[in-house]
């Protein structure tokens, strides 16, 4: 997905009938399918091992073993910064800090990022990533080429000729089989190749403007253990609840900005109709602009520019929520909510009038906790007491835990709207408001949700009751003065 500047990135269904598949008490998942490849790798016997992970023992390209990062150029010292440089290919640490990405101005042919070896090594696994913290999805994407040299004195300025291809990882999209999120650490083996003194890989691309980013060059003498991924969505009801999923993915997706385009349903928790949003901090005043607050929970557009996002808060603070009060009691049978379901094209071929220019997909993935309150005086400030009617009380958490889709429909697409039915008791849950427990809030990578939606049904009034018992009472007479 396209992306701001390095300088600016961090700011830039109802379902119609369906039957959803409830889980009344034990956790259900999601299973991901692999419908198509996402990742294309050729050559080399290069296989996909693991989605993820962390660094496994003798590690030979750490830098404390010895080994020598290099690379085409850097972007670090032409910002002004301590990272984004070669150095940080190998400091054996994880994330965006501690990541290298080349300059815009690169002295040869093609970018390139690697490490030279203490020694000569047999080798048969690579892993690399953008961002194995999970904090950022981007600057993954595109063809990149695994080489080996076994050349005597190897760094950047080691001929094109020295080097041999082993194969190439072409980065489509996220989806499919150990390939949900990209910008993940993901480790390859490869058939074994002997002698090696050195290993790059020819990147993307370089620059601010969206250069590949890389926090992390492993390599391995053995291969790694194939590990089949986790399921996307784990839904883990609490005592007595229900949560259910039944696979929809991103429905009343519109590319068309608002007012006319990316409308959300007519739902219990729109402002228009009684909703008033609630939060435990919001971001856009921080920031001086209108969006990012709680106003846009439940304002009925999708889109980045009408999503939340909460503020910085300071430590101590209870857990970060986002939620709508509605107008009154009602049954809820379902809730949906997502980071980015409008307002330009899933696939970035149309900007809308977001700044993210298409999908945002960022923002998105861990823990949310559904929680309900019975009280018709309840507000932001409202404690958690595990009972709905002295307080919030819980129906249980769904687990984002990545996204093995890039667009409407098919797989699982986590920054995609996703509606999931809600039980208590067996049946319909008995609410005045309804809350997430989002992870985390803040400009570096908060949590943000472009709407939160309620469906359901209005608690009937005690006169509707009786009328209704009036009319059977009066049937019945009617019967036995017939018998």
């Amino acid at each position: 997905m396209s992306r701001l500047p390095l300088a600016l990135r961090t700011f830039a269904r109802r379902c119609g009938g369906a039957v959803f598949a409830l889980a009344a008490v034990a956790a259900a998942a999601v299973t991901p399918q692999t419908a198509h490849a996402v990742v294309t790798l050729s050559g080399g016997g290069l296989v996909l091992a693991e989605q993820g992970g962390t660094f496994a023992p003798n590690n030979v390209a750490g830098a404390s073993l010895g080994a020598i990062p290099f690379s085409s150029s850097d972007l670090g010292p032409q910002l002004g910064i301590p990272f984004h440089i070669a150095a940080n290919l190998n400091d054996e640490t994880y994330g965006n800090s501690n990541s290298w990405i080349g300059g815009d101005v690169n002295p040869y042919p093609a970018p390139f990022a690697g490490v030279a070896l203490d020694g000569s090594f047999t080798l048969q696994s690579i892993a690399f990533g953008r961002d194995n913290l999970g904090a950022f999805g981007d600057r993954t994407l595109g063809l990149y080429t695994l080489q080996y040299t076994t050349a005597g004195t190897v760094d950047a300025n080691t001929p094109d000729a020295s080097w041999t291809t082993i194969g190439t990882l072409n980065y489509v999209s996220p989806g499919g089989t150990n390939f949900s999120n990209p910008a993940l650490r993901h480790r390859y083996n490869f058939d074994p190749v002997a002698g090696v003194t050195g290993v790059r890989l020819l990147v993307p691309s370089t620059g601010i403007g969206g250069g590949t980013d890389i926090d992390e060059i492993e390599l391995y003498e053995t291969a790694g253990v194939i590990v089949p991924p986790p399921p996307v969505v784990i839904l883990t009801p609490a005592a007595g609840h229900g949560i259910g999923y039944n696979g929809n993915d991103g429905d009343h997706f519109d590319p068309a900005p608002p007012p006319g385009g990316a409308v959300v349903p007519n739902n219990l928790a729109l402002a228009s109709n009684g909703g008033v949003p609630i939060s435990s901090s919001d971001l856009g005043p921080e920031l001086g602009i209108p969006f990012h607050v709680a106003g846009n929970l439940n304002d009925g557009s999708y889109g980045n520019s009408n999503s939340w996002i909460g503020g910085n808060l300071p430590g101590g603070v209870p857990a970060p929520f986002a939620g709508v009060l509605l107008d009154g009691l009602f049954y809820v049978d379902s809730i949906a909510w997502g980071r980015d379901n409008g307002n330009g094209a899933f696939d970035d071929s149309f900007a809308g009038s977001d700044a993210c220019g298409g999908q945002c997909d960022d923002r998105f993935a861990g823990t949310y906790t559904i929680q309900y309150t019975q009280l018709t005086t309840a507000d932001a400030s409202t404690p958690f007491t595990g009972d709905p009617t002295t307080g919030w009380a819980d129906v249980g958490t769904v687990n984002y835990t990545a996204v093995n889709d890039a667009g409407p429909g098919g797989e699982f697409t986590g920054y995609l709207r996703h509606e999931f039915s809600v039980q208590a008791g067996g049946g319909p849950v008995l609410a005045s408001g309804i809350r997430l427990l989002v992870p985390s809030t803040g400009l570096g990578g908060g949590t943000a949700i472009d709407e939160i939606e309620i469906y359901g049904s209005a608690v009937p009034e005690p006169s509707t009751y009786a009328l209704v018992a009036t009319a059977i009472f009066g049937l019945a007479a009617i019967r036995r003065r017939r018998r």
